[in-house]
């Protein structure tokens, strides 16, 4: 499994929508300084569980604040504030 699919099915599990998950993860590469850096093609398997848990972390902060402000009705909010 890629990093990307990895982020993807996290956001998935959170209540999130395939589209959404699409548009959280691009604007994640393009405006965090964690998503730019982050090599989304490698296989995730390849990494230690310190990395899987930094991108976990980083991508539902920023998912979290994007849904706030797109969308703050959504469910999701919910989902990400009890982690």
């Amino acid at each position: 499994m890629t990093v990307e699919k990895f982020a993807k099915d996290l956001l998935f599990e959170n209540a999130l929508w395939e589209d959404e998950c699409d548009s959280i993860i691009s604007s994640f590469k393009s405006e965090n300084k964690v998503g730019e850096q982050i090599k989304w093609n490698d296989f995730i398997e390849g990494y230690p569980l310190v990395f899987k848990l930094a991108i976990s972390r980083s991508l539902k902060i920023f998912a979290l604040e994007w849904l706030k402000k797109n969308k703050p009705q959504h469910i999701a909010i919910f989902m990400l504030e009890e982690q």
